[in-house]
């Protein structure tokens, strides 16, 4: 299986999945903060990646990213 990877915002994931607790998880790259996500199938840690990224946005609303 191919990773899943996703952009959202300029940030970016790489998804793994977890056979033993069959759960997909991921965290955002190049942060010095641990953002991570988690989701039952494909669809649901995408939403979950993007509502992470929107939360540490809104936790810290000075840092300015290039989109």
């Amino acid at each position: 299986m191919d990773p899943l990877e996703f952009t959202y915002k300029g940030y970016r994931t790489e998804i793994d999945f977890c056979t033993e607790d069959r759960v997909y998880f991921g965290k955002v790259l190049e942060l010095n903060d641990l953002v991570a996500f988690d989701g039952r199938n494909p669809e649901e840690v995408e939403q979950s990646f993007y509502q992470a990224v929107d939360e540490y946005l809104e936790m810290f609303p000075t840092i300015q990213r290039k989109v």
